[in-house]
């Protein structure tokens, strides 16, 4: 047995490893629609399907009235999202929650399978491989199918969207990338990569995505949902203050703030020093260093010609910049692992994949 042989069939024997790791949970949450935070994206669409007002339930109560009548008990937080969101589960709406979510299940697998496709395709290994990367972090991945988080279509979406630019394919690449940023911000730095006079099929095929679910969104709901959340919401959210703005486990850089320089009696009783103006300016600074650094490798990183390095960088500075970053979040580190995965060889991929699956 040649040494590629024996390195293939301990590849096959990593991803059984990996896929067998999610059976137990994905069998026990496929169909249970009261996982943590499924409400929050079905309830809407739910709501969206049969004409009524999205934009009300940004108020708890409406939502929890909402959430009655759907028949889905238990919520893991009430965590308002952008209006679009409620598109995700809009085709599945009209059944009863559990079909739902056994057919979101099917969809999140599907991404999954799509993902493994797409690293295939940029790393030029074969699915093997592919199924290596994607499937590594697997308590991201098992919460995501759990609580029925879109993430892991995201993180496909990402995936395909540099391929497409590796390829080439400007327009369809930027459209990919800019698909998601309505539904969640995490891309959307990847919108200055483009700003280039030689990449703007990529810029309009960005706005082109970006702008597709609101407008699909507005023709379903009209302005009264984007309204209520630019109004209500938005302002919260980019303050950071959505959830505990204090919880250590974000280990955030806004957390990490307040934590140090801002008072609550309940949640952050002993802070070094009470100083809220202090604390959101460490956080916006932290937040824009971040970012700024990850645009600028990136911009470099595509002048050279290193697309998915370029858009693997810009990605993982958007994420830890966020306010907030949870387990299934890590599902989008998959194209900068990726990136770094294409540059080592020998041990230094077994140690990688070490991390990533530690990390995940």
């Amino acid at each position: 047995m040649t040494v590629m042989t024996r390195g293939s069939a301990w590849i096959r024997v990593v991803v059984a490893a990996l896929v067998l790791v999610q059976l137990p949970a994905l069998v026990k949450t496929a169909a249970d629609p009261a996982q943590s935070d499924f409400a929050n994206y079905f309830v809407p669409a739910w709501t969206l399907a049969r004409g009524g007002d999205i934009g009300a339930l940004y108020e708890q109560n409406a939502f929890q009235d909402a959430m009655a009548r759907v028949g889905i008990e238990g919520l893991g937080s009430f965590v308002p999202h952008p209006p679009t969101n409620a598109l995700w589960l809009l085709p599945l709406a009209r059944g009863t929650a559990e079909n739902a979510k056994v057919l979101w299940t099917l969809t999140l697998c599907a991404a999954l399978v799509i993902g493994i496709a797409a690293v295939a395709g940029l790393t030029g290994k074969g699915a093997w491989t592919g199924a290596v990367w994607v499937l590594a972090p697997t308590l991201a991945i098992r919460n995501g199918l759990a609580f029925g988080q879109p993430y892991l279509v995201l993180s496909t979406l990402v995936l395909l969207g540099a391929l497409a630019l590796e390829e080439g394919a400007l327009g369809v690449g930027g459209f990919l990338l800019g698909l998601g940023t309505s539904f969640k911000p995490y891309a959307f730095p990847t919108v200055f990569l483009f700003l280039h006079k030689g990449r703007r099929r990529a810029l309009v095929g960005f706005v082109a995505g970006a702008l597709t679910p609101i407008l699909v969104l507005l023709f379903l709901a009209g302005t009264d949902p984007v309204t209520q959340f630019s109004t209500k919401v938005a302002p919260w959210m980019w303050r950071g203050e959505i959830q505990d703005p204090f919880a250590p486990s974000w280990g955030s850089a806004s957390a990490l703030a307040n934590r140090m320089f801002r008072f609550e009696p309940d949640l952050n009783p002993s802070p070094w020093v009470n100083a809220p103006w202090l604390a959101m300016s460490m956080a916006a600074a932290l937040s824009a260093s971040l970012l700024t650094i990850s645009v600028l490798a990136g911009r470099r990183a595509l002048d050279q010609g290193r697309s998915v390095a370029a858009v693997g960088v810009v990605v993982a500075g958007a994420l830890a910049a966020s306010p907030f970053g949870a387990s299934y979040h890590l599902v989008l580190l998959t194209l900068p692992v990726v990136a770094l995965a294409m540059k080592v060889e020998g041990k230094g991929t077994g140690l990688l994949f070490a991390v990533w699956a530690l990390l995940g």
